[in-house]
């Protein structure tokens, strides 16, 4: 039987995580692993019941029918997930080898990069080559491990070459574009002319400020950093390299393509994910080995430390292609939202979202859901028994029908017959389908050559919202009785105004659709007030329920009448010929006069009618319409007054 390897990571569209899974994913074919990447979107929000939604992947699979697990757990993101899955893995399979990838626990097999040497490196190039004194260092957070390795490395380095290090001279980012600019105003005002010109007269001042002194260089926790701080320093007139050094780290492709372009670290991680396949393999033959694994990173001196550097060359055609394809994503997210809100059935939304799982690159996905024992409250966040509920595309002839709307066990992740081959490796990603805590399943997904485009998140996020939408539709059906007062008047029966907002909304789109004729009818009791105040209201009830049940008469299955108003009401006339719309004024005052004489009331009965038909203004809108009518309604009603006084 094939091994099966597990990898957890955050945020699989980055690029660390998207080039380290497809190196797993050719490495473990050579071996003949079934790879299951379980995938979560990481922390972006300030809800902590999305943070348990998206922490609950960990929930998903059953780690003893696993043979190795890797983590790349300094890609999470959220608080305690990494304690958490190794309590589980350890639970339930104390003898699977875990391997952690560039940060973990003790215990488990670490493949590391030595950031300790690599920005002692950094910091001794300024300090021994450059010659340079002033040099700060901006951090990522510090909670995360490799955070402070790299920061000790920097203040080791400094001291170790009998140079100060104040709390000015570093600073605390996030890894990400953020905090250029406050990290910029502290380093500015780090070494006062007062403390350190004395060492060095011919150091730089800061043009607008004759009371500092420049830094001469600023090494940055990643790429991101950096090119936040160059950005800050860019802005206030100061040159790179020419005034102050910018040094990074990782390699990111936005720092190859900036100008100037950054010195940095390139991160190994074609290296590390040979290694971590090759612990596995050495583990799971008996093999002893050493569990922490170091690999070195490569020092890049570009154009932002050093100064007539010639300009690497890099893939401008590329990055071209991925801003471009980024920014199609973008707008198709927001319209995907907009888009699902014309569908209401679940085979229609999902049929809906199937359009726009061809962008993802992604060969096929399987969309699993909890068994109906999970619609309700239960302590866990996942059913045992799991439902395969879609597959796209739905239209691939090699996918077997028949797997649809069978239930399987959730420890399968998939039911085995719908692996396409199994005579190779199969290589999977599983992101949680849910809403904040709520998980509805997850969704699995094939990868093409091309791993993860931005678009498989916010289809994952899509299919979140589907199910919250059809769950909430399940409730409000079963609280029947409920809906049904909402909708409807309680006096007399007919609708009220709510439904007759949105029978207008539903009937335009018919009318789009399927053509016809339509007429808004709107009718207003003339005596009612005076029926009130001489007869009370209880009398004044029963004319509005008479004349409403008037009004229903003359409506059929295609239209809806509905009180909008204490004595006002509204009629929606629905067909395909103008019949029925033409006549029904004077069949609507024929059977009020009618009933006025057989009710034998010493009050009149009576009512005004204004309508207009929808072509009769084609382009206008359905609530023009409506007020048309109601205009209409309100001369009638003083025509009929006037000729009263007559």
């Amino acid at each position: 039987m094939r091994k099966r390897i597990a990898v957890f990571e955050g945020e699989p569209i980055r690029e660390f995580q998207n080039t380290f899974t497809q190196s797993i994913f050719e490495l473990a074919k050579e071996n003949d692993f079934d790879v299951f990447v379980f995938c979560n979107l990481g922390s972006y929000t300030n809800n902590p019941l999305f943070e348990i939604g998206e922490r609950n992947i960990i929930e998903i699979p059953d780690f003893s029918k696993f043979d190795a697990v890797i983590s790349l757990s300094d890609t999470f993101d959220i608080d305690g997930m990494e304690e958490l899955l190794l309590s589980k893995i350890n639970t339930s399979n104390p003898d699977c080898p875990i391997v952690t990838v560039r940060n973990g626990p003790l215990g488990t097999y670490r493949v590391l990069v030595d950031d300790y040497d690599t920005t002692y490196q950094i910091v001794n190039h300024f300090i021994k080559n450059r010659h340079f004194s002033r040099i700060c260092y901006m951090s990522g957070n510090r909670d995360v491990p490799d955070s402070l390795t790299r920061q000790q490395a920097y203040v080791e380095a400094m001291t170790n070459a009998g140079l100060r290090v104040t709390d000015s001279m570093t600073f605390e980012g996030d890894y990400w574009y953020t905090h250029g600019e406050p990290a910029v105003e502290q380093f500015l005002k780090a070494f006062p002319k007062s403390i350190y010109g004395e060492d060095n007269p011919d150091a730089k001042i800061i043009h607008f400020d004759d009371d500092y002194l420049l830094p001469e260089a600023i090494v940055c926790g990643n790429d991101y950093m950096a090119i936040s701080v160059c950005n800050a320093l860019k802005k206030r007139g100061i040159r790179i390299p020419e005034d102050i050094c910018i040094f990074g780290f990782d390699e990111a492709l936005e720092g190859v393509a900036y100008e100037p372009q950054l010195s940095t670290v390139s991160m190994p991680t074609v290296e590390m994910a040979k290694r971590t396949i090759q612990i596995i393999v050495d583990t799971l033959n008996g093999k002893t080995i050493e569990h922490d694994c170091f690999v070195r990173g490569d020092l890049k001196f570009k154009a932002s430390s050093e100064i007539n550097i010639p300009k690497a060359n890099f893939d401008a055609a590329a990055l071209v292609n991925e801003v471009a394809e980024s920014s199609i994503s973008l707008k198709q997210s927001a319209l995907i939202f907009i888009d699902l809100q014309n569908h209401i059935t679940a085979d229609d939304k999902l049929a809906f979202l199937e359009s726009y799982f061809y962008k993802t690159n992604c060969e096929r996905g399987y969309i699993c859901l909890c068994s109906e024992q999970n619609d309700v409250d239960v302590p866990r966040p996942y059913s045992d028994d799991i439902i395969l509920r879609d597959i796209y595309p739905y239209k691939d002839a090699t996918i077997k029908k028949e797997c649809l709307g069978t239930t399987f066990s959730r420890s399968e992740i998939l039911p085995e017959e719908v692996f396409m081959d199994s005579s190779t490796p199969s290589r999977f990603f599983i992101m949680p389908i849910h809403f904040k805590d709520m998980s509805y399943g997850y969704f699995v997904m094939e990868p093409s050559n091309k791993l993860f485009d931005y678009f498989v998140t916010t289809l994952t996020t899509a299919l979140a919202y589907t199910y919250e939408d059809l769950s909430l539709m399940r409730r409000l059906d079963q609280l029947g009785d409920i809906r049904r007062q909402s909708l409807i008047d309680p006096l007399t029966g007919v609708g009220n105004r709510r439904s007759f907002d949105q029978y207008l909304n539903s009937i335009s789109q018919r009318l789009k659709t399927e053509g016809g004729c339509l007429s808004i009818v709107m009718a207003d009791l003339d005596y009612l007030k005076y029926v009130n105040d001489n007869y009370g209201h209880d009398e004044g009830d029963f004319v509005i329920k008479e004349f409403a049940a008037i009004l229903k008469g003359l409506t059929d299955s295609d239209d809806l009448c509905a009180r909008v108003g204490g004595d006002e009401f509204a009629c929606v006339l629905y067909s395909k010929t103008r019949e029925k719309h033409d006549t029904f004024e004077a069949r609507a005052y024929e059977a009020i006069t009618l009933r006025e004489k057989t009710m034998d009331k010493p009050y009149k009965f009576h009512a005004s009618f204004g309508s207009c038909s929808y072509d009769e203004y084609m382009g206008a809108s359905l609530l023009t319409c409506m007020k048309l009518a109601d205009e209409r309604m309100y001369f009638a009603k003083s025509e009929y007054k006037k000729n009263l006084a007559e």
